[in-house]
């Protein structure tokens, strides 16, 4: 287990971003943790759940095609995301 508490560094212009950014900084933490586990030779039983409730950010998530009321968050966020793969 892990936590956590930062001022984020740009300003949300909606919850559903606000959430997005947030999970998108506890994907980073989860695979930091994994290759921590990793490299102490303690190996994963499955996939790390991350649990969100905002039904918007889940959505994005889920599909990460073009959605035309989320295209400031992909071009602020989304490329940052890619160094995740």
């Amino acid at each position: 287990m892990s936590w956590s508490s930062k001022k984020q560094q740009t300003v949300a212009a909606s919850s559903c971003e606000a959430e997005y950014m947030a999970a998108g900084h506890c994907t980073k933490e989860a695979l930091w943790l994994r290759s921590l586990l990793s490299g102490l030779e303690i190996a994963s039983l499955g996939p790390t759940v991350l649990h969100c409730d905002n039904q918007g950010t889940i959505s994005l998530t889920k599909d990460t095609s073009y959605h035309a009321r989320s295209k400031h968050i992909d071009v602020t966020h989304l490329l940052s995301m890619s160094e995740w793969k």
